[in-house]
Formats: C-alpha cells, structure tokens, sequence
C-alpha cells in the first residue's frame, strides 16, 4: 500500500493532499474511532492502516471530494504558512 500511496502523492502534485488523506481514513473508520473507548481513541487512531487497494481508491476518492469541497482561499493559506520548508533551514 505504500508505493499505491507515494504514487497518488506523486500523481496529485499537492502538499496539502496529505491532509485530505488523513481526514478520508479518519472519516472512513468514523464508526470504529466513535465505538472505541474515549481513553483509547488515540491508540485506535494511531492503529488505523489501509488494508488494500481497495480500500486505498476509496479513501483517495473521498480525499479527492473532500480537497474540491474546501475553499481555493483556505488551500492558499494553508500553502502560505510555508509548514514543510521551515524545519530545513
């Protein structure tokens, strides 16, 4: 799965793309993150993987959807604050 996943981020061209892909496997788990014990939600989250291809095109479809749904504006802010260039200086 993960050179599935390297190549959509090669494929896409979008720094911010990662973003999108994290909240599609967020949302596609929702029903699993909200039966899970309040005090073990971030171990459930931490232990969420993309078990196949599957499941991979339906998390970057949802990805793709939620990224055309958000605003070009707040993409551009988020693009602004420079987040990935400013640990290698």
């Amino acid at each position: 799965m993960v050179y599935l996943l390297w190549d959509i981020f090669i494929v896409e061209n979008d720094t911010c793309f990662k973003f999108f892909i994290a909240l599609a496997l967020l949302l596609e788990n929702k029903n699993l993150i909200i039966g899970s014990d309040t005090s073990m939600i971030p171990q459930t989250i931490a232990n969420l993987t993309i078990k196949d291809s599957i499941e991979m095109k339906q998390i970057y479809k949802r990805a793709v959807e939620l990224r055309m749904k958000t605003p070009v504006s707040f993409l551009g802010k988020i693009r602004e604050l420079d987040i990935y260039k400013k640990g290698m200086n």
